[in-house]
């Protein structure tokens, strides 16, 4: 399994947004990712725990 999928809630509008994250770029990641409602950049800070198979996404609003 090289992608799992995650949720993060879009800083500016507060809705949900589902994304795939690729496992194979490390536990500790980060990029930037439009809100596929308001289209608004969001900072995504990603930990993956590969044993568990979970996935953690804190977003931040672009500055």
């Amino acid at each position: 399994m090289t992608e799992l999928s995650a949720t993060f809630v879009c800083a500016h509008c507060l809705q949900e947004n589902e994304i795939l994250i690729d496992v194979t770029e490390g536990s500790k990641q980060t990029l930037t990712e439009d809100c596929t409602i308001c289209c608004c950049p969001n900072v995504l800070h990603i930990f993956v725990d590969e044993e568990r198979g979970d996935v953690n996404v804190d977003a931040q609003a672009e500055e």
